[in-house]
This record gives C-alpha cells, structure tokens and sequence, in this order.
C-alpha cells in the first residue's frame, strides 16, 4: 500500500527525460566485459584418502564452484559446501574405541 501519490508526468516531460536519458547513455564509454575466473584444483589427502578435485567456476553466480571428482560432477556450490561435502565422505579409521 502506497502512503503517498505518485508524482504524474506530462507527455512532454515524459518525451524531455526519454531525450535525456539517450544522450546520456551515448556519452557512456564502452566497458570491457570483466574476465572469467580461472578454474582451480583442490588436493585433499586425509589419513591416507584422497581427494582431488577440479573446480571450475559456476557461469552465473560468483561465489560458487562447480567441484569435479574424476571428471563427473561431484558438487555445486560455495566451497565451505564442497569442503563440507568431502567430510561427509571421509570414511572413518576404525581403531580400539571403535570395534
């Protein structure tokens, strides 16, 4: 719910600031498109387990990864996720307190 009324423009300042915002957007440089990031690799080794990860960055969102183990998809998302992930998948040592 609207607690004002909204401010009416006329067909002419209507036309006036359509002009201005095209001359506006002409005097703008040309950007240059910002680089991708560069894919990275993530080499845990836990109690004689490996975990070898590539990861490449996700296309449309710039915190997450897209994590690969032996060239299939093994997770998607942050890397407190990944690194979540491959706790999960850690098999546990078997010692005295655990028979």
């Amino acid at each position: 719910m609207r607690h004002y009324a909204r401010k009416r423009y006329s067909p002419a300042q209507l036309d006036a600031m359509a002009e201005a915002r095209a001359a506006k957007g002409m005097e703008r440089p040309e950007r240059e498109p910002i680089p991708m990031r560069a894919p990275g690799r993530l080499l845990v080794e836990v109690n004689g387990q490996r975990f070898d990860l590539e990861l490449a960055p996700h296309p449309r969102h710039c915190r997450q990864w897209i994590a690969k183990r032996d060239g299939a998809e093994y997770e998607r998302g942050g890397l407190e996720r990944i690194w979540r992930k491959v706790q999960a998948d850690l098999v546990p040592l078997l010692g005295v307190r655990n028979l």
